[in-house]
């Protein structure tokens, strides 16, 4: 339709995207985050990020460590 905005539907670039979520760690965790995929079940967080944000996280370990369940460094390790 000539009218209709569809600049919605356009999925932001692949820098844009915000594919990880940060969540509390567990108390027995030495970290007080964790990186999971966003559709992993273990990350109930709302704070989302992107590739470079979960890379710089990841970096630091006292910040945060990738879940043990869904593995996001293996993935951010592939991802350019």
């Amino acid at each position: 339709m000539p009218d209709e905005d569809y600049t919605s539907l356009d999925p932001p670039a692949a820098h844009q995207r915000r594919r990880w979520r940060i969540d509390n760690a567990p108390r027995t965790s030495p970290a007080d985050f964790y990186l999971h995929r966003d559709d992993c079940a273990q990350g109930l967080g709302d704070r989302f990020l992107t590739d470079a944000e979960a890379r710089r996280t990841l970096a630091d370990p006292d910040a945060a460590l990738p879940c043990p369940v869904c593995r996001p460094d293996t993935v951010l390790r592939r991802v350019s």
